[in-house]
């Protein structure tokens, strides 16, 4: 089945025939009148009165394909790029696409397993997550520039509409039935990777607005997958701050000796040798940097759930017959109420990161 090209307005090749670079480059909704009114019909030729969401036919009076060309996705059904990786029936369709009437469980653990496994895999996890957060970041711009501009520009219409094809498709089944096994499976898997995302900024992501300091990156004192990492970071930042502490010439005191103490044996272990006074400072140094570094990494994956969380909101409100300023004042009230949420006890039990600590 053909494709119509919505921008140069010709006929394509069905997404079974495309290659896959084509598939992963064009963004196909069912095709679909965009407003009330009387329009030619490009099969017939004939004139046909129609109403705005009304799905079009083609010449075997079958739905649909078209590209989005830069429209608005809210109101229309987008077609996923998974669904057109093999041809009809195959195993690959099967699995990747469950897009069929019945529900299908053992696609649905295979695709998620998919995308669960990466984030176990040590250090691949780390880019593999990374990518997600990039990823997710990008649709969230796309939509807020979507109600900056009243859903007028293609940039972010075209780039909203990418995104969601990127999604995998659910069954008829699974669509009508919102605790079905495999909707629980699939909000198992999201709201483990959604967690491990929010773990990656709170490591990572404070490294675009806190700088390092004595040649030590935040992250590497915040490393937990590698030990060794983390032990030779915070050697190199005590050192780096005892060598400060020694160009300010600050001398022991036995204030400094006292609360020193305690910290001999951690020194020790470390295999640094300093006096009291310069071991108090790095002391001081490195506990006051991971605090900022903490605080700042929390408040940025607050915001980053946040988003997440209520990104759909605006279009499903849209769909639901909202006005723009609605949705947006319904989205910000969520955002509001879902920030709150996520800092409070509830939310620093779920991820303990948060406490700043």
């Amino acid at each position: 089945m053909k494709v119509w090209d919505y921008t140069n307005n010709k006929w394509i090749e069905s997404p079974d025939d495309m290659s896959i670079f084509s598939n992963f480059a064009n963004t196909l909704v069912l095709a679909q009148w965009d407003e009330d009114g009387e329009h030619k019909d490009p099969f017939t030729g004939q004139m046909v009165k129609h109403k705005k969401g009304e799905k079009k036919l083609n010449a075997e009076g079958t739905y649909y394909y078209e590209t989005l060309g830069g429209r608005s996705i809210y109101g229309r059904e987008v077609l996923s790029k998974w669904d057109t990786l093999g041809s009809e029936g195959s195993f690959i369709d099967n699995v990747f696409g469950n897009d069929g009437k019945e529900s299908n469980l053992f696609a649905t653990l295979f695709r998620d397993a998919l995308k669960v496994i990466p984030a176990f895999i040590p250090h691949v996890n780390t880019y593999y997550i990374g990518a997600r957060v990039s990823m997710n970041l990008a649709e969230m711009a796309s939509i807020g520039g979507e109600m900056i501009t009243d859903n007028q520009s293609s940039l972010f219409n075209g780039l909203h509409g990418y995104f969601k094809s990127l999604e995998y498709s659910s069954s008829d089944a699974d669509a009508s039935n919102a605790w079905s096994l495999a909707n629980l499976v699939n909000m198992g898997s999201d709201v483990f990777l959604q967690l491990a995302e929010q773990r990656w900024i709170f490591q990572y992501g404070a490294s675009l607005f806190k700088e390092g300091k004595y040649g030590v990156k935040g992250s590497e004192l915040m490393e937990t997958q590698d030990l060794n990492v983390a032990k030779a970071a915070e050697k190199k930042f005590l050192q780096g701050a005892a060598e400060e502490s020694r160009k300010l010439n600050l001398d022991a005191t036995i204030d400094a000796i006292s609360k020193n103490a305690g910290n001999a044996k951690r020194f020790g272990n470390l295999g640094l040798t300093m006096s009291a006074a310069d071991a108090q400072y790095a002391e001081e140094m490195l506990k006051n940097y991971l605090t900022d570094y903490r605080n700042v990494g929390k408040y940025l994956s607050m915001a980053y759930m946040t988003g997440v969380t209520v990104q759909d909101s605006y279009g499903e409100a849209i769909q639901q017959g909202a006005s723009r300023l609605e949705a947006a004042l319904l989205t910000l009230g969520y955002a509001i109420g879902e920030f709150a949420i996520i800092n409070s006890d509830l939310g620093k039990w779920i991820l303990p990161e948060l406490k700043g600590e």
